[in-house]
């Protein structure tokens, strides 16, 4: 019987690390980006991530929110992650900004999309992509590459590790520890007090 209990510890006390490692993973990906696709101050001491769709009404409205609060708070990091929710046209515009990275134009490139004064389309975007700076055929061939197919699988997958279903979906945290999810829009005033909440003033 001691044995048996012995044993049962053991297992749990495994399952428990396999669990936490997991957990770990998943929260150092939620904070990943690389410099060319970092808002804000890339060394700040708190986070926000951002899922979003380049096509959510929701997700443009929060735009210069966004904006404001980053010039509120010159202590966050913003990293953004694609969630295509609305459809084909998502899939493509949200390869186009993960394409964009291998141009070094993500940011350019984003905020194009996300103050767009008309609906985007296939070639509204590559209209985009050459105000934004960047060749256009290049573009289109990274979108249709298998390393682009596969960086958005992993968005996909980080997505649903994280139980993001719609757009905009918001993490506000400090690397490494628990972050507070926020769903859909978000007045400046909360996102501001949830980053004050996190840096424990």
């Amino acid at each position: 019987m001691r044995l048996y209990n012995f044993k049962t510890i053991i297992i749990i006390l495994v399952l428990a690390t396999l669990t936490a490692c997991s957990s770990n993973e998943q929260t150092k990906a939620l904070y990943h980006a690389l410099l060319t696709n970092t808002d804000g101050n890339p060394t700040g001491k708190i986070t926000l991530v951002e899922f979003y769709d380049a096509r959510c009404s929701t997700c443009h409205k929060m735009e210069p929110i966004l904006k404001q609060v980053m010039q509120a708070e010159p202590e966050l990091r913003v990293v953004y992650h694609q969630k295509a929710v609305l459809g084909e046209l998502s899939v493509y515009a949200a390869k186009a900004m993960i394409a964009a990275k291998g141009q070094d134009r993500f940011l350019a490139f984003r905020e194009l999309l996300m103050t767009s004064p008309k609906p985007l389309t296939k070639k509204l975007i590559k209209q985009y992509a050459i105000q934004a700076q960047m060749n256009p055929n290049l573009l289109e061939q990274a979108i249709q590459s298998i390393d682009v197919q596969k960086a958005y699988d992993k968005e996909q997958t980080l997505a649903t590790a994280w139980d993001v279903v719609g757009t905009p979906t918001y993490f506000i945290g400090i690397p490494n520890r628990q972050p507070v999810k926020l769903v859909g829009y978000q007045s400046k005033e909360k996102l501001i007090q949830v980053i004050n909440q996190q840096l424990g003033k």
